[in-house]
């Protein structure tokens, strides 16, 4: 069967790079997901049919959840999922939403936590606005598929509940409280011309004026019961941290996040890094546990070393100029991950200034259909530079118009360079300092500076490893980390039950071969500097 590239837009293209390069939860197969509604204006609420008497309440004893709470630290919210489901998050455009489904894909709950700038809009009038905008989407997707007459004369004849003829509001809760925090929910059947209507609910939050978090279910008429019981179970136990405490713990992770700078030694610094090109394997395990059963998703390699500005180039120049001479230390990662049908080889290189008050870094991924048309292949590239305070980066892509640079915005204290963030888990398992840490660094994924957390702790019964919880951005699900005490990885667990493992070269290359897929190859096995620096960045300011 033929196989041919998915075009992604450039956007979706940063988030499948974050994935290589970071391992972070960003992952192929959830780019390019629909984004969260907006709730930039409040519409006068619409006519709708009667409504329940009182809203409806779940059994929590028929459903059974998780015994670990799911968190969104970045907007202070902690839920309990039900038991066995799988949550996936994706994050675009600054906002997050992470899917949840069970094991029997019988329904799926989405939570959406989409901004606001107008902090008047109420959840009253988001509900009105998300009813509304349900109704009409329904109504404008089905259309043109009106091949069952008798069907769509029997919705037309339920003309009291009907709205854009092919959905109605089923049922509505307003003035909730869920745990203190006032609520709205509602559902709406939606008709499909064949087979079971789908049964769309939501329940919407505002923990603070801007911020508005939404718990979507989406379901056939069929499932809709037990759906519905697992769903407003689940939602029930939603619990949100006041805006100033939130507030408060920000301020606290990031003044964590300069004293540990701060009080870096020379020994400290240089004893993070690993000279030699190290191996991570990327895979979701199977229920044997064995590796040969795992599904295998890709890999990459990390290696430190001091060397000059222009090695970030994948062909350093001949002559280099003053600036591609500039000594400092460097950090390489190659990374190669199947996404469908697609391949992406990625080999990234990050510059630090000793220091730190310049960076630079160059990206380059090639993106091509596996066993289909090589011509059916494409490129994407990022560079990026900064000085001090002023950062300026460009994104191109093959087939499509050339992007201008844009310059995100560095503000306030906290900022670490990219190539810190590659080395930050070793430096804080190193600390053995407990607590919540704070930093702010770019994200090729946003365009944008974001405030990263990263939570240190040591579990008792498991003596000589160290525990990180790292979430990315503000509102992203975290990924745990378990480190040994000199900071070398044991095993990165996402939250869509995928793995980051080290693995050694030979290793690898045997597996992937037994599975009949691409091994590392050049330019993957590298040669390079292996010399280690021979003294560490200035302490931050």
């Amino acid at each position: 069967m033929t196989q041919t590239l998915h075009a992604r837009t450039p956007r979706e293209h940063r988030q499948c790079l974050f994935a290589l390069i970071m391992g972070a939860t960003y992952l192929i197969a959830h780019v390019g997901a629909s984004e969260p509604p907006e709730f930039r204006s409040s519409k006068p609420p619409i006519t709708e049919g009667p409504r329940p008497s009182a809203p409806h309440h779940a059994d929590p004893a028929a459903v059974e959840l998780a015994t670990e709470p799911f968190t969104l630290i970045g907007i202070g919210m902690s839920v309990y999922l039900p038991r066995g489901a799988t949550a996936n998050a994706n994050h675009v455009g600054g906002r997050t939403t992470v899917e949840i489904t069970p094991p029997d894909s019988a329904w799926v709950i989405r939570i959406q936590t989409p901004k606001t700038t107008n902090p008047d809009v109420t959840i009253e009038a988001a509900a009105n606005k998300m009813i509304q905008d349900t109704l009409q989407t329904a109504d404008s997707i089905a259309k043109p598929q009106r091949t069952n007459k008798a069907l769509w004369d029997a919705a037309e004849a339920d003309a009291d509940k009907v709205f854009g003829r092919l959905g109605r509001l089923l049922d509505r809760a307003d003035k909730l409280e869920i745990n203190g925090a006032p609520a709205e929910r509602f559902y709406c059947e939606l008709v499909r011309p064949e087979g079971p209507r789908v049964i769309q609910g939501y329940t919407i939050f505002k923990p603070s004026a801007t911020q508005f978090v939404v718990f979507e279910l989406i379901t056939s008429e069929t499932s809709f019961g037990a759906a519905r019981r697992t769903y407003e179970t689940s939602v029930a136990t939603a619990n949100f941290a006041d805006p100033q405490r939130l507030a408060e713990t920000r301020r606290a992770a990031v003044g964590a996040g300069l004293s540990l700078f701060a009080s870096l030694s020379e020994a400290e610094y240089t004893a993070a890094m690993h000279a030699e090109q190290r191996w991570y394997r990327l895979f979701k395990p199977a229920p044997t546990g064995a590796p040969n059963d795992a599904s295998e998703i890709g890999y990459r390699s990390v290696r430190f070393w001091r060397g000059n500005r222009g090695e970030i180039n994948a062909a350093p120049s001949a002559k280099p100029t003053a600036a591609e001479e500039q000594d400092g230390l460097l950090v390489r990662v190659t990374a190669r991950v199947m996404g469908g049908n697609t391949l992406y080889d990625t080999m990234a290189t990050y510059f630090m200034s000793p220091d730190r008050a310049e960076e630079a870094w160059s990206v380059d991924t090639e993106i091509q259909a596996m066993n289909a048309d090589p011509r059916k292949s494409g490129r994407f590239s990022e560079t990026g530079a900064r000085t001090d305070r002023s950062m300026s980066v460009l994104i191109s892509q093959s087939g499509t118009p050339a992007e201008p640079a844009f310059r995100p915005l560095i503000e306030g204290d906290g900022y670490i360079n990219q190539f810190e963030t590659f080395l930050l888990p070793r430096l804080l398992v190193r600390s053995r300092v407990e607590t919540e840490f704070g930093f702010y660094a770019y994200q090729s994924s946003e365009r944008a500076i974001s405030l990263r957390r990263d939570v240190l702790s040591r579990d008792p019964a498991a003596p000589g490893a160290v525990t990180i919880l790292t979430s990315f951005k503000e509102g992203a699900a975290p990924q745990r980390s378990l480190y040994r005490e000199n900071g070398d990885l044991i095993r990165t667990s996402l939250p869509e039950g995928i793995v980051w493992e080290p693995i050694s070269l030979e290793e690898l290359k045997r597996l992937w071969r037994s599975k009949d897929l691409p091994e590392p190859d050049a330019p993957f096995v590298q040669s390079g500097s292996t010399a280690a620096p021979s003294k560490p960045p200035a302490r931050s300011r």
